[in-house]
């Protein structure tokens, strides 16, 4: 899980949405995710006391009204209103709206290639091993790649602080 801050920056005035770090969590339930969001957050210094949004994708996990992570980080910090992150939406909105359906099974195709790769480090392991036994120019290309991107982007969760 990729975790990021939005923030309104104390010296220029600007909007940042910066990348904090990446973290692993035992597992997918929403509880054990947030107690993860949690601990990574303080253990990183932010005040999580002063968080005015969230941003997730659609799954249960994330999104849901009871046990989903935007729930239970509600329940600590009620001023942390839940938005659906856009990227995933225009992913969905672009998936479901094409009439054609050769750019449906194209966009789905990417996307499951991806998703084998993303979830799975055995996987990705072998790609890399396959990747060692290129040729020089595909070498020094996939250099600069550590890993397949999903059309999801990555997942990004940013999270609304506010110096208030």
């Amino acid at each position: 899980m990729s975790i990021c801050l939005r923030f309104i920056d104390p010296v220029s005035k600007d909007v940042r949405d910066d990348f904090l770090c990446f973290v692993e969590p035992e597992n997918t339930k929403g509880e054990t995710i947030a107690r993860c969001l949690f601990g990574t957050l303080e253990k990183e210094g932010v005040v999580i006391d002063r968080m005015r949004g969230q941003g997730y994708d659609g799954t249960a996990n994330m999104s849901g009204k009871f046990r989903g992570v935007q729930a239970i980080v509600r329940e600590r910090v009620s001023t942390a209103t839940y938005v659906h992150c856009k990227a995933h939406q225009l992913n969905m909105a672009l998936i479901h709206s094409s009439k054609e359906p050769c750019v449906r099974n194209m966009m789905a195709t990417v996307q499951d290639i991806s998703f084998a790769f993303d979830y799975s480090a055995k996987r990705l392991n072998a790609f890399a091993t396959e990747l060692s036994n290129c040729d020089e120019n595909v070498k020094e290309t996939m250099e600069k790649r550590s890993k397949l991107t999903t059309l999801l982007n990555y997942v990004y969760a940013p999270l609304f602080l506010s110096n208030e």
